[in-house]
């Protein structure tokens, strides 16, 4: 195995007609923290979903875990945890029906660590999404992203 868990090679994305990327070449080592810095609309974001194969390049390759962005198996997926900006959860669900959710689609759950974050947070099973104040609801995400233990996390504007 690799020891880059994110590799991007000559990376380049337009949008309109407009680049927004160009040329970015990056490496994360296993076990390292890496941040993305730059003012709005410097593609951060752009940059994390080609990494998750939702958004497609224009040109370059990316990789996570050793596999190229566009080939990620379901259990490749399984190892990444992510939280992404604007923390899109189910918002009519109850916070109990959501971590169901989550847990009945993981190929692994450590209900010990998720249940010592939801501790720590003070997170209510019983509300609805909805009902939470945002920091409530990056707290669940981040917690529902970590309860995989995953080899990668990935956190866009948390």
């Amino acid at each position: 195995m690799n020891d880059n868990v994110i590799k991007v090679e000559n990376l380049v994305k337009y949008f309109d007609g407009r680049c927004v990327l160009d040329g970015i070449n990056l490496r994360v080592p296993r076990g390292c923290i890496y941040g993305l810095l730059g003012r709005n609309g410097a593609g951060k974001t752009t940059i994390i979903r080609i990494l998750l194969g939702t958004e497609p390049a224009t040109r370059g390759k990316t990789f996570l875990l050793d596999t190229e962005s566009t080939n990620l198996s379901p259990g490749i997926r399984g190892r990444i945890g992510c939280v992404a900006e604007g923390h899109n959860l189910i918002q009519n669900y109850s916070v109990s029906r959501l971590i169901k959710l989550c847990k009945d689609l993981s190929l692994q759950w450590n209900d010990e660590s998720f249940d010592h974050l939801m501790e720590t947070f003070r997170l209510p099973r019983d509300r609805r999404v909805k009902d939470l104040s945002m920091g409530m609801r990056a707290q669940l995400n981040l917690a529902l992203a970590m309860a995989i233990d995953p080899d990668l996390l990935i956190l866009d504007e948390v």
